[in-house]
C-alpha cells in the first residue's frame, strides 16, 4: 500500500488498479488464515455447520479474490465495472454474487463516510476547478456576489490610442488567456474578445514594428501606420447581466463549458466569473455557515478531552498519596521490646525520614 501511494503520487504512468488489487488481495487472504485457523479450532461451532465432512471449508484464495474486489473499488469508487473485471479475470460464474455484495458494500460505506474516489480527491489536492455536475448547488444569490471586479481589458483604439508598447506590457505583466475588448477606459462598453495566444502570434511576426505603433481592434481601415487587430476580435463573446442568478451561471458553466463569462451592466463592462470563483464562493460560503457549529463541538471535545485528563490526575494523585502515607506510617515508627512490655519508640533516622516524607505528602495533597 505503501509503494502504491509512491506510484500514483508520482507524475508517471504507474497505474492504480493492479496495485490496488494486490494490496487488497494481501489484506483479503490475511482474512481468509484468520478465518481458517478459527475453522480448525472450532470444526464442532454451529457457524460451520454447512462445511462438508471432507474437503476444505475455508477456501482462502476466495477471500483474496473478494479483497482485491473491494479495495479496486473502494480506490476507484467504480462499481459494475470492478464486478465485470473481476468476472474475466476468473470466468467463473459463481463468485459473481459474492463479488456484487462485497462491492454494494463498499460502495454504501464510500458514500457515508467517504468523499469519492481516488481520482476525485487528486482533483481536490491539486485544486483543479471541477464542477460536478451530479451535485447540487444552492446559493440564493446572484453573479455580483462571486465575480471578479478587477478584470484586465484592452482599449479598442477607436478613441484613443493604444501603443504596441502598451500591448506588450500587458502580456508581460499578466498571465491570462485572453481579454475582453472595450471602447474606452471612460466608456467600458463590451465590443469583444481577444485570445492571449493570437495576440502573442501577431506581435512575433511583427517584431520589427515601432513601439510606438498605434493599435486597433474595432476598426475597418487598414494602414501602414498602424496595426489593425479587429481580425484577431470575437465580436460575440459569452456575456450575462448583473443580476443573473448563480445557480443558472453554473449551469452555463456545467453544460457549455466556458473559461469564464464577462458580466455586463447595460452594455458596460463590471467583471468576469470563472468556475473558480464560483468555487471559491462556495467554501467561503460554507466555511461561514457551519464555521460556528464547528467551532462549538471542538469546545465540547476539548471540554471532554480536559475533563478525562483531570480525572486521571487527580486518581493518579490520590493513589499516590496513599501510597506516600503507607510508606510513611510504616518508616516513621520502630516496634521494640522492653522488659516484657511493647512500646513504639521513634528513632532519628526515622525521625528524619518521617520529616521528609511528611513535606512531600503535603506537597501532593496540596497539588
Amino acid at each position: 500500500m505503501f509503494f502504491t501511494i509512491i506510484t500514483y503520487g508520482c507524475k508517471v504512468p504507474a497505474g492504480i488498479f493492479v496495485p490496488s488489487m494486490a494490496a487488497g488481495a494481501t489484506f483479503g487472504r490475511a482474512l481468509g488464515m484468520i478465518a481458517d485457523k478459527i475453522y480448525e479450532q472450532n470444526k464442532d461451532s454451529s457457524i460451520f455447520l454447512t462445511c462438508p465432512t471432507d474437503g476444505r471449508c475455508i477456501i482462502q484464495g476466495t477471500y483474496a479474490f473478494l479483497g482485491a474486489a473491494a479495495a479496486l473499488s473502494g480506490i476507484t469508487h467504480l462499481t459494475v465495472t470492478v464486478v465485470i473485471i473481476m468476472f474475466e479475470l476468473t470466468g467463473a460464474l459463481r463468485y459473481i454474487i459474492p463479488t456484487m455484495i462485497v462491492v454494494a458494500i463498499t460502495k454504501s460505506i464510500n458514500d457515508k463516510w467517504g468523499e469519492g474516489g481516488i481520482a476525485d480527491q487528486m482533483i481536490k489536492f491539486n485544486g483543479l476547478p471541477l464542477i460536478d455536475s451530479k451535485e447540487e448547488f444552492i446559493f440564493g444569490t446572484t453573479v455580483a456576489s462571486a465575480m471578479s471586479s478587477v478584470t484586465v481589458a484592452i482599449p479598442s483604439g477607436q478613441n484613443e490610442p493604444v501603443l504596441l508598447s502598451q500591448i506588450k506590457a500587458i502580456l508581460e505583466k499578466t498571465g491570462y488567456r485572453g481579454y475582453p475588448v472595450i471602447l474606452s477606459n471612460d466608456q467600458p462598453k463590451i465590443v469583444g474578445y481577444v485570445v492571449r495566444s493570437d495576440l502573442e502570434y501577431v506581435l512575433a511576426n511583427n517584431e520589427g514594428l515601432n513601439e510606438d505603433t498605434p493599435c486597433v481592434f474595432n476598426s475597418n481601415e487598414y494602414s501602414s501606420d498602424i496595426m489593425n487587430m479587429s481580425s484577431l476580435v470575437n465580436k460575440s463573446p459569452l456575456t450575462i447581466h448583473l443580476d443573473t442568478k448563480l445557480e443558472y451561471v453554473l449551469d452555463i458553466f456545467i453544460k457549455l463549458g466556458p473559461r469564464h463569462i464577462l458580466v455586463e451592466d447595460a452594455g458596460l463592462l463590471v467583471g468576469s466569473i470563472t468556475r473558480k470563483d464560483i468555487l471559491r464562493y462556495e467554501y467561503t460560503l460554507h466555511a461561514i455557515l457551519h464555521s460556528a457549529d464547528r467551532t462549538t463541538s471542538e469546545e465540547h471535545f476539548d471540554a471532554k478531552v480536559w475533563q478525562s485528563m483531570l480525572y486521571f490526575s487527580d486518581s493518579f494523585r490520590r493513589f499516590w498519596a496513599e501510597a506516600e502515607l503507607k510508606e510513611f506510617s510504616a518508616a516513621s515508627f520502630k516496634p521494640t521490646t522492653d522488659e516484657g512490655s511493647f512500646k513504639l519508640t521513634r528513632t532519628r533516622e526515622n525521625a528524619d525520614a518521617a520529616s521528609n516524607e511528611r513535606h512531600k505528602l503535603v506537597f501532593l495533597l496540596t497539588l
